[in-house]
């Protein structure tokens, strides 16, 4: 069967749109699905830590990424008489990742900055407007059916989408973790034979999806 991309991506957030830096500056070939035209215009996540600060490094996007983040001070936590329940500073010196430790950002500007740092490789197609309604897993590769009819083919599917799509598809109603045995693991022998020789993020496989996996985030 031919195959569209080595690597089909669900979900274009923080963690889609970095892993799709991270493999398509690897030379692996990537196709993106999401079902919006655009960013959530409002923030979501708003910390990041200086490992994550690396990974954007990794994928040359550091001082594009700082434009719009704050190095974060930590907060104070005080009852009605002013006492200190908690003291979260944080270190204001670089920490052991070479950057700070800790970082506050808008989502919309980081996802935009994600984004456009894909324009950079022409071996990432972005499908925007995209549902997925099927996924078939033959155990050498994954087929996904669109709500158009198309259909795209690729070595792995990854779901970056906080599982709120491909969850249905695999006709999960109970707790995933209970209904599905997933097991928490670094990348597969699989996965590794596509040069990724580190871990990115942590995945969890789909024993009944070979090829599927989903993304904790």
């Amino acid at each position: 069967m031919t195959k569209n991309s080595e690597i089909a991506i669900v979900g274009m957030g923080p963690t889609g749109t970095t892993l799709a830096n991270l493999l398509a500056n690897r030379g692996i070939s990537v196709s993106i699905f999401e079902k919006q035209e655009t960013t959530y215009p409002l923030p979501r996540a708003v910390h990041f830590d200086g490992e994550v600060m690396r990974v954007f490094q990794s994928i040359g996007l550091a001082s594009e990424i700082s434009e719009h983040s704050l190095v974060n001070k930590g907060m104070l936590f005080k009852d009605i008489n002013s006492n200190i329940i908690i003291d979260w500073s944080r270190s204001q010196a670089i920490g052991p990742m070479g950057w700070y430790e800790s970082y506050r950002f808008h989502q919309p500007d980081l996802e935009n900055t994600l984004r456009k740092g894909l324009s950079r490789f022409k071996n990432v197609k972005i499908n925007y407007d995209s549902e997925i309604k099927k996924i078939s897993d033959n155990g050498n590769d994954v087929t996904i059916e669109l709500s158009s009819g198309k259909t795209h083919t690729s070595k792995f599917l990854v779901g970056c989408d906080a599982t709120t799509l491909l969850y249905p598809l695999m006709a999960v109603s109970a707790t995933k973790y209970n209904l599905l045995s997933i097991v928490p693991t670094r990348y597969s022998v699989a996965l590794s034979d596509l040069r990724l020789k580190t871990p990115i993020l942590k995945p969890i496989l789909i024993p009944k999806f070979r090829n599927l996996i989903l993304m904790i985030i």
